[in-house]
């Protein structure tokens, strides 16, 4: 579905994966849906609530232990576990973990007017297993550490 008159169908957008029109407000997403961006504030599903514990308890391990330059020069890690590892950090944002290393994509987005207007897009995931595969990858290499 295309971007159309949202007063017709809800404040949301279409996922790039299967087109189902996801508005998040209504509680009517699909299963790529994981959450929402509004006003560059991320509001995660609850699928996501495991995984981004993980990633905070993860950073707070790697900088009490002042370890990350050593795991970005680890040339053990595969593509996937480096990217984990460089988005793993205080400097980085939640929605760039999604983005950059587990292949999260956004929705086209919506606006709204008035006295409480503002922006935002929905983050679709195709692939479920991809957040498993992180959540035992910061278990195994931080978490099991302390």
């Amino acid at each position: 579905m295309e971007k159309t008159d949202f007063d017709d169908v809800g404040d949301g957008d279409s996922c790039p994966f299967c087109n189902h029109f996801n508005a998040p407000m209504a509680l009517d997403t699909c299963e790529h849906f994981y959450g929402f961006v509004w006003d560059s504030q991320f509001d995660a599903s609850e699928k996501l609530t495991n995984l981004q514990n993980l990633w905070k308890d993860s950073i707070e391990y790697i900088e009490d232990n002042n370890t990350h330059k050593s795991l970005i020069s680890n040339k053990s890690l595969n593509g996937f576990e480096e990217k984990i590892t460089r988005y793993t950090n205080s400097d980085s944002l939640f929605t760039d973990l999604l983005t950059n290393a587990l292949d999260a994509q956004s929705g086209e987005g919506w606006s709204t007017d008035g006295m409480l207007s503002g922006s935002g897009y929905n983050v679709y995931i195709g692939e479920a297993q991809i957040i498993d595969k992180a959540e035992s990858f910061f278990k195994k290499n931080w978490l099991t550490k302390n």
